[in-house]
């Protein structure tokens, strides 16, 4: 028997004593979560339908001590730069406020609207879990099913960890479903069979052994393996989290300075922090990407402050200052994803034909129509400005320049309107990504191409 077959019959307990995860009342130790889901995946055919997935990954708020949103936003970023082939980006969570209980999610890649979040809490609610700070264009579905309960549970909800990874399993091996997943997330009949009180235990504890049965395959040289699946990811998240804690101190001292700065007139008012990063949130981001990656070991905070005379104002007057952008986090160069070699499933040809042809389709249908729509060009102009953007925190830039797209598209089709008063468009472009308050600085460009023609801009 291997260390992780050990480990998961023999894990310390809060008492002093020791607990077996194959026994009912039993939590998953985190280590045993991500030595089953290594094994799950790693034991899928060499296939096109694993071709089709990022390798999952495990998250921990214990480790990160991050807010969540955070994380699934550099999580989903993560997703959208890998081949049009890999759709599905599944994974096990502990959020910040669920203590120890495990939830799954998939990020799945939607033709032409970026990718949709499927999450899977055991327990059938997501009230304790804060995503305000998660990318607003990632719609969430989540599942209502309480297949988990304290009842069910005999009081402590510990069967959160077995259920999570069941749903991980049945994800890989049907993808499928994922496609199918909207706001009545109906279960299938693999997961919906949880649902009956009476057979639950025995099916739950059908589970740990299956648990314990994989762990015996996972032999103590693959522990290395296992710790090397997880570290491309878990390096890339941490050094952005770090790189993000850095840009917004360095926000808070250009917001905090603004009050004290001398800039010879009383009437105008501090710079409002919300209007400092209101609009798309990315306009001021890769202007900063090179500083703060050329920079020195230590804070760019610090640095630009210790280098001052300490008679002399740290920042500039105000008018100056308005105009200085913000540093954000970078990409982190981490070892790349293995790639697998693919050849086209039915599911993969159907929904990447469709990504492929979209953009042809509504580029030539708006070069027919230009010369008879009015402000086609300017929002054409948004639309590629936005897929433009490669920082970190560009999250979201080719979800809402599809968005604006297709909202173009079927503008165009109303002649004599100016693309730039339809309410679709207007909508699609002032659509926050982030979630921040203020005009979104897609529409502010488009609002000003209309005052400068003569419009009159709408409310």
């Amino acid at each position: 028997m291997g260390k992780a077959t050990d480990e998961f019959r023999k894990r310390d307990n809060e008492k002093g004593g020791f607990e077996d995860c194959r026994e009912f009342s039993t939590w998953y130790d985190n280590e045993d979560a991500k030595r089953i889901a290594w094994t799950l995946f790693t034991r899928l055919p060499e296939s096109k339908t694993r071709a089709l997935f990022l390798p999952p990954q495990v998250v921990f708020d214990g480790i990160y001590n991050r807010d969540i949103g955070d994380v699934l936003n550099i999580a989903a970023d993560w997703f959208r730069k890998t081949p049009e082939h890999v759709r599905y980006f599944p994974f096990i969570f502990k959020p910040e406020l669920a203590g120890a209980h495990y939830m799954a999610g998939v990020f799945v890649k939607v033709a032409a609207l970026g990718m949709k979040l499927v999450l899977f809490n055991p327990a059938g609610q997501i009230k304790h879990l804060n995503l305000t700070k998660l990318d607003k264009l990632i719609p969430v579905y989540a599942s209502p099913h309480a297949l988990q309960t304290a009842k069910k549970d005999g009081g402590k909800l510990v069967s959160c960890g077995p259920l999570s990874l069941y749903f991980l399993e049945y994800v890989l091996n049907n993808p499928n479903w994922l496609e199918t997943v909207d706001e009545r997330f109906l279960l299938p009949n693999a997961l919906a069979r949880f649902n009956d009180e009476e057979t639950y235990k025995d099916n739950i504890l059908t589970l740990r052994n299956r648990h314990d049965e994989l762990l015996q395959t996972v032999s103590d040289e693959d522990l290395n393996r296992v710790s090397d699946f997880y570290e491309p990811f878990d390096a890339m998240l941490l050094s952005t989290l770090d790189t993000l804690d850095k840009k917004r101190e360095r926000e808070a001292l250009l917001d905090s300075y603004d009050f004290y700065v001398e800039d010879g007139s009383d009437d105008e008012p501090p710079l409002n922090p919300d209007e400092s990063l209101s609009g798309d949130d990315d306009e001021q981001i890769d202007e900063f990407s090179h500083e703060l990656t050329e920079s020195s070991d230590e804070s760019p905070v610090t640095a630009f402050i210790g280098k001052q005379n300490p008679t002399e104002c740290p920042l500039k007057p105000k008018q100056e200052a308005d105009k200085v952008n913000l540093s954000v986090p970078v990409a982190v160069e981490v070892e790349s994803i293995r790639e697998v070699p693919f050849k086209a499933s039915s599911l993969q040809t159907d929904v990447v034909s469709l990504v492929e042809s979209y953009p042809l389709t509504a580029d030539r249908r708006e070069k027919d129509l230009e010369g008879e729509t009015r402000g086609v060009q300017a929002v054409r102009a948004e639309i590629e400005r936005l897929r433009k953007k490669t920082g970190l925190l560009s999250w979201g830039c080719m979800d809402k320049s599809n968005r604006i797209q297709q909202a173009l598209t079927t503008a165009c089709t109303a002649k004599g309107e100016d693309v730039r008063l339809n309410p679709a468009v207007r909508e699609a472009l002032g659509a926050h990504r982030i979630g921040f308050f203020g005009k979104a600085q897609s529409l502010i460009a488009i609002d000003e191409s209309l005052a400068n023609e003569g419009y009159s801009v709408p409310l």
